[in-house]
């Protein structure tokens, strides 16, 4: 899902632009520099969570990127239209993105969590052998 959603976003990338003059919480101006940066991030989630040693790291980076986008469209408050953000699910509405983006988050969570006590169990077995 980071990928498709960076990779659109690059390819329509005034579109993207465009797009985010219509959140109120991003400060008039500063609309290309919080493309970049949302792009750069989607990015380094896909490649990160692909990548074993720093797959902790990115799925925390995608609960983060995930509440912000649930926050960015709260604030938006138009729960008619998609969030137009590019990628499989961006004609889906607000609510279902809301939803979908918070489902992510927990999953992401929840990896986490396993991926801590998977560690850990692999540490008391090598001190006892």
């Amino acid at each position: 899902m980071f990928s498709t959603s960076a990779v659109a976003k690059v390819i329509d990338y005034r579109e993207f632009v465009r797009t985010l003059y219509s959140y109120p919480i991003i400060p008039d101006g500063w609309s290309h520099v919080v493309a970049l940066q949302v792009i750069v991030s989607e990015a380094w989630v896909s490649v990160g969570l692909l990548v074993s040693k720093v797959r902790e790291v990115a799925l925390i980076g995608a609960v983060i990127l995930l509440s912000v986008f649930v926050v960015a469209l709260a604030a938006r408050g138009d729960v008619a239209t998609g969030c137009g953000c590019g990628g499989t699910l961006s004609a889906s509405t607000v609510p279902v993105q809301s939803m979908l983006d918070l489902v992510l988050a927990g999953l992401a969570l929840c990896s986490v969590y396993f991926m801590k006590e998977q560690s850990s169990k692999q540490t008391v077995t090598m001190q006892m052998e």
